[in-house]
């Protein structure tokens, strides 16, 4: 092993695959292949002589957020082929996923791009979705092969999504700015480590808008445990499956550092699989570490993963996903990878295989995407300069009106709410000019040259905040490039803008339409003539629901031609009319407003909350509004008043009719609850709420199995909390300590955090797993302190039995009843399992001398902890057959000392995210441990700097500690716990350390 384990290679520098994805890119132009940079960003990292490997960035944001409203999430074939527009054709071969093609793999199509390299930045996302998602549909849409030169820029959509800081982006995101400003190639903005640029030149924007997505969706979660895949005709993979085989290539997060990798085996009864033996393939995802995002460019049916390791092809263990990486052709498979079909299941299907803590599925928001034909769109665009180093201050907002109705959108990047540096439009803290351009199809879809002046155009420009940034204004016009026009509007330019907006009108409408809003009748009717013409329908036309403008429901537009005004009534299904007392309504060009008064009924509101009418303090406390009557849509005010004090807290109105309120004091509180319906009428209601302060208590502790716990068998134990104050800073919980006794003496304690938390009920349930070894009487004691120093304890005492026969419901004979022993007796039942692998005796629950599906059954509810007739869990004391004693005397195996190996890192250069511990053995090849494990945070030392630990296999010789973007040295490690604090950096930016024994 080199002792410069991230030593640079700048030979590597024509073999990477970063390099051979620019390969068109003049190499002073792309600032990511210096060696300097790949120092920086660990682009070129090696782990031992013959084997480069990396620290890799990932970044996927994508679970933080909820799926947009509108976006469409495909559940079946039938819902896929809809949304495509494609017909379904069954082959005559067989239906659904059995008549698939047995395999599938896009990325060997001309116009999949090469493997390439997304460095030290998180831009993992944009690498999913426009590097090769995005690539390889366009040019497959447009029949074009791609090459270096066409390949699009996961720069531009991450710079864009990112809200300026180099932590990740959302898929949603990504794929937003990908449909509003499109795609741009990597010759015109090569990727490097400036994350920061929006590249705000004319000639880049305009080109995005011709390569634009129309649309995304996102498939439903598959593997869940109502869903598993069992095989590879699973109904569950086949809309996937079919998506693939259409041609299209899907993108998805995960969480890349909690997988479990192995590799294909041979087999003799999987010979199409033995092609890729030794290739690296994922078989499960314990934990949630990583957020990555990747690529799917295919599947096989015909991969055998050998998911329980016992040699033989069982079912559930054919077929895997090819997976596409952004990690260079170094990664895994020349940078690809396989997934296994049942490491897809939160839960694993395979007969014999290990569900481990933490276990959940790797494929999570498969996301696809449908490109519009190239140039759609470019015809008609806004342009504007403007200057300023703040673009987070700045307004930019594109507004279009037609017969009333208003559509306004951002001309600034989604994701811009998130923005946290003050820079200038090319990422610098320097005030310089940008010049962007907005598609007006954004807008309105069916704008065209013809309709443009349908609308009335303007754009709403400004600064947020008076202070020492400024934006300016330099240019604003609408281009008709089919016409050749350029519309702008009377002002005189640059105009700057300090805390402070206008509205510029850049096209007038000259449509002559009269536009009706209505509020009254349910479901009204207009009557109306044009001029001194006829009335156009004596039994009136029903108005349109419309919630455009607040307080009105319903619009109608007529069209007044040549003529100045319309005259009209309105009218409802149950005859009733308003005429304005028999004068009638006149209105003339423009927006006209009109109410028939006292036809609706009444608004009324009541209140109910989740804990009737006494609550904990620093409880929150849920309320629920019901409103009825008046005109729908409603919006809700809470206010909390502290009657002792007078001190109050409210949220304002908006639609959500629930809301939560800590509540911070002892004593009363006035909860008051406001409704206002959509013509902004109120109405209210309140109750009163006592606020004690609850000891904290742990009210339950139990144990499973309750009764017959044997030696040698696990044992789980619940403890559940109330009025807990629970720590939720830095995902430091309340730790809870469990002791376990045997008589008086101590035989197991254990400290850990609770599983699930409930900070506004302020409950904790905590579980502990422990397998006594002896039989005989215990008590457990589980005892925590709480955020409020409140200090809570119970106890429960148990039996365990000594195990020396078997056990009823043990139909397998291992020596205890779980949910294998109900498999295999349900297999039974139907006929599908070898009478020889059941014991009969052990299997009637309920001693009624057969065995069936009522015995499954009793087995079902004792592993639930549940009431049961049977004897599921009794001793049967018949005597086991034994093996005769050996005349050889028990040998015990030498026996080491334990020696912990920990290693804590003190945070004091303020690293951000997850820390990770890398480490390796100059001896043992095997252990090397890339690209490192997480660190737990184990609290700070004397001066507040977060110290966190990992305990390192016993032979590591080498450590290095990383957060993805900065790393230390190599550190010499023999063992111990030791405690390392950087220091000062070396000539390559790494960090130097300072040991001591911990």
């Amino acid at each position: 092993m080199r002792k410069e384990t991230l030593r640079l290679i700048s030979s590597l520098l024509s073999a990477t695959t970063m390099m051979s994805m620019l390969t068109a890119v003049p190499v002073n132009a792309v600032k990511g292949l210096t060696e300097d940079y790949i120092n920086q960003n660990q682009i070129g990292i090696v782990a031992e002589e013959s084997t480069p490997k990396a620290v890799r960035a990932m970044g996927d944001r994508t679970l933080e957020y909820e799926i947009p409203e509108g976006v469409e999430i495909i559940d079946s074939v039938k819902e896929y082929y809809r949304l495509t527009g494609k017909k379904y054709k069954v082959p005559s071969g067989g239906s659904g996923a059995s008549s698939l093609p047995s395999s599938v793999d896009n990325s060997q199509s001309e116009y999949f791009p090469a493997i390439g390299n997304q460095g030290g930045i998180g831009a993992c996302v944009a690498w999913a979705q426009t590097y090769y998602q995005f690539t390889y549909t366009m040019n497959k849409a447009m029949g074009v092969k791609t090459t270096p030169d066409n390949t699009f820029s996961p720069k531009w959509t991450y710079n864009l999504s990112n809200g300026g800081r180099d932590s990740g982006s959302a898929s949603m995101d990504v794929y937003a700015n990908m449909k509003r400003f499109g795609n741009t190639h990597l010759s015109m903005v090569p990727y490097d480590d400036d994350y920061l640029s929006w590249t705000p030149v004319e000639d880049v924007w305009k080109t995005a808008i011709k390569y634009r997505i129309e649309s995304y969706e996102y498939f439903e979660e598959i593997g869940r445990e109502d869903a598993q895949i069992t095989s590879v005709d699973d109904a569950d993979l086949e809309p996937i499956k079919t998506a693939l085989s259409n041609g299209e290539v899907l993108t998805f997060s995960t969480e890349i550092y909690s997988w479990k990798i192995d590799k294909i085996k041979t087999n003799a009864s999987a010979v199409e699989s033995n092609k890729y033996s030794g290739q690296e393939v994922v078989v499960a995802q314990n934990g949630t570490e990583g957020p990555h995002r990747m690529t799917i460019v295919g599947y096989n049916d015909n991969i055998w993963t050998d998911i329980n390791n016992n040699n033989v092809v069982d079912n559930g263990e054919m077929g895997a996903l090819k997976i596409a990486n952004s990690w260079g052709d170094g990664y895994a498979n020349n940078g690809f990878i396989w997934m296994a079909y049942d490491a897809l299941n939160n839960k694993t299907s395979v007969e014999g295989a290990v569900n481990e803590q933490g276990r959940t599925g790797p494929t999570n928001m498969i996301g696809r995407i449908k490109v519009l034909p190239y140039n759609t769109g470019t015809s008609l665009y806004l342009r504007y300069t403007a200057n300023t180093s703040n673009r987070t201050q700045g307004i930019a907002r594109i507004i279009a009106e037609k017969n009333g109705t208003i559509y306004e959108r951002s001309m600034y990047p989604s994701n811009m709410a998130m923005e946290m540096g003050k820079y200038a439009f090319d990422g610098t803290t320097n005030a310089n000019d940008g010049t962007m351009v907005y598609a007006l199809d954004n807008i309105a879809p069916d704008i065209s040259s013809e309709n443009l002046s349908d609308y009335k155009w303007s754009v709403k420009f400004g600064d947020k905040a008076k202070d020492d940034f400024v934006f300016t204004l330099k240019n604003l016009e609408i281009v008709d490039s089919n016409k050749n026009t350029t519309y702008k509007t009377n002002d005189t330019y640059p105009i700057a803008f300090n805390g402070n907006d206008k509205t510029f009108e850049i096209i007038k409408s000259n449509l002559n339409n009269a536009v009706i809003y209505y509020r009254g009748y349910e479901n009204p009717n207009i009557h109306y003539k044009v001029g001194n013409g006829a009335w156009v329908s004596s039994k009136g036309i029903p108005m349109e629901a419309n919630k455009e403008r607040r307080g009105y429901t319903h619009k109608y537009v007529v069209e007044l031609n040549n003529q100045t005004q319309t005259t009209f009534y309105f009218s409802d299904e149950k005859g009733n009319i308003d005429n304005n007392n028999g004068a009638n309504y006149t209105a003339g060009k423009g927006i006209s407003y009109y109410v028939t008064e006292n036809v609706a009924e009444p608004l009324t509101v009541k209140m109910t909350n989740t804990f009737n009418s006494i609550a904990d303090v620093d409880m929150c406390g849920n309320f629920f509004a019901e409103a009825k009557g008046g005109y729908e849509s409603y919006e809700y005010k809470f206010v909390y008043q502290h009657i002792e004090s007078g001190s109050e807290t409210s949220r304002d109105y908006n639609e959500h009719s629930n809301a939560g309120e800590y509540f911070r004091k002892v004593g009363d509180y006035r909860v008051i609850a406001y409704i206002k319906d959509f013509s902004d009428n109120i109405v209210s209601t309140s109750m009163i709420i006592t606020v004690k302060d609850f000891p904290f208590e742990i009210t339950e502790l139990s144990v499973a199995p309750m009764c017959n716990a044997f030696d040698g068998e696990q044992m789980e134990f619940t403890a559940i909390t109330n009025y807990e104050h629970i720590r939720n800073w830095g995902g430091l919980y309340n730790k809870f300590e469990f002791t376990i006794k045997k008589g008086n003496d101590v035989c197991y304690t254990k400290t850990v955090k609770a599983n699930k938390i409930s900070i506004g009920d302020m409950t904790s349930t905590v579980l502990l797993s422990w397998t006594p070894s002896s039989a005989g009487s215990y008590s457990i004691t589980v005892s925590t302190t709480d955020g409020k120093n409140e200090y809570a304890e119970k106890t429960l005492s148990f039996d365990v039995a000594q195990y020396n026969g078997t056990i009823i419901g043990d139909a397998n004979n291992d020596k205890t009843v779980d949910i294998r022993d109900a498999l295999l007796l349900m297999k039974y039942a139907v006929g599908s399992a070898d009478e020889s692998n059941v014991w009969f005796a052990l299997s009637d629950c309920n001693d009624d001398k057969e065995t069936n599906i009522r015995d499954v059954i009793f087995i079902l509810k004792y592993l639930i902890n549940a009431d049961h007739n049977g004897n599921v869990g009794m001793v049967n004391y018949r005597e086991l057959p034994t093996e005769p004693e050996s005349t050889e005397p028990p040998t015990a195996p030498p026996t080491e000392p334990a020696e912990e190996n920990v290693v804590t890192f003190v945070n004091s250069v303020n690293w951000s995210g997850k820390l990770y511990c890398y480490y390796w053995s100059d001896t043992n090849k095997a252990m090397t441990v890339w690209p490192g494990k997480a660190m737990t945070q184990s609290g700070t030392d004397v001066n507040g700097k977060a110290l966190y630990t990992y305990e390192v296999p016993k032979d590591a010789t080498y450590v290095i500690f990383t957060n993805g973007s900065a790393q230390t040295v190599d550190i010499p490690y023999t063992g111990g716990r030791v405690k390392y604090t950087p220091t000062t950096t070396d000539s390559k930016g790494h960090y130097n350390v300072k040991a001591e024994q911990a």
